[in-house]
């Protein structure tokens, strides 16, 4: 695989390879000594894998990190671990040295190790040390704040209450209120205001730094479009989720946003908004 990227890589006459790496710990090696613009990484490496290399590298010598990944489920979770780490980007690791792909993959690293390449070092923090979270009292969309300790038991998204209906939204996506003096059940908080955020390159870093900003009783909901592959945003709802107060899901058709909740359009979808803020995903 090395021969593989360095061949894709010096294609390119803006690139220079200026060393390569057998293993996770020579990597480590090389970068301090050689101090390149940009480090392409391996995910599964001999003696020291990807993940512990990226650690060593932001700790050592930070520089702009482009991880190479396999498509499947535990790489896409690997994946998006490494860009919690502060690796820049990711693409996918060919199929073979002639494999029907290998054009297109290609032209994938180059354009994003261009880029990574123009990422300030100051920007390489790791997600992890970017901040603190700490959930504070106050219930998060989907239900009361848990004890300490405890674990949140997720409601499906929909439209059911568990109470008396919820008051219908007036023109501007308000809900009404309550008759003065009647007392009502608890009901899912609807939709007062929508954002939607769409990023690239870098783009989990910053959603990182965003959604661990925003409290769980905010106002609006948000929706993310972020461009990865199908099967990777899966695992990027799920870290996010795990790292702030507000409830980050990747979208299924026909969840119905409502405030302080995050939907994270499926690789290769489109969301549509619907009345009521419903969605609907199109394939494009």
């Amino acid at each position: 695989m090395r021969s593989v990227i360095t061949r894709l890589l010096t294609a390119d006459p803006e690139l220079q390879v200026v060393g390569t790496a057998r293993d996770g710990l020579e990597a480590v090696e090389k970068t301090r000594a050689l101090r390149p613009d940009v480090v392409t990484l391996d995910v599964e490496m001999p003696r020291m894998d990807g993940l512990s290399a990226l650690r060593r590298i932001m700790a050592e010598y930070p520089c702009p990190v482009v991880m190479v990944s396999s498509l499947t489920q535990q790489g896409a979770a690997t994946t998006v671990r490494a860009l919690a780490l502060g690796a820049v980007d990711f693409v996918p690791k060919p199929s073979g040295p002639v494999s029907l792909d290998l054009h297109r993959v290609g032209a994938e690293l180059v354009r994003k190790v261009k880029v990574a390449a123009g990422v300030p070092r100051q920007r390489l923090q790791p997600w992890e040390r970017a901040g603190t979270l700490t959930r504070v009292a106050g219930a998060r969309p989907d239900g009361p704040a848990p004890a300490a300790g405890a674990r949140v038991a997720r409601a499906p998204l929909g439209d059911h209450t568990t109470g008396p209906e919820a008051a219908p939204a007036d023109a501007t996506g308000r809900s009404g209120s309550s008759e003065a003096g009647s007392p009502r059940a608890p009901t899912p908080r609807r939709l007062s205001h929508l954002v939607v955020i769409a990023s690239s390159t870098g783009g989990p870093g910053v959603l990182y730094r965003l959604l661990g900003a925003l409290p769980a009783g905010l106002q609006a909901g948000l929706l993310v479009v972020q461009h990865m592959p199908a099967g990777f945003t899966a695992a990027l709802a799920q870290h996010l989720d795990q790292s702030c107060a507000l409830v980050v899901r990747e979208a299924q058709d026909g969840d119905v946003l409502r405030d302080g909740m995050v939907l994270v359009a499926p690789g290769d979808y489109h969301l549509l908004v619907e009345a009521g803020g419903r969605l609907r995903l199109e394939q494009g």
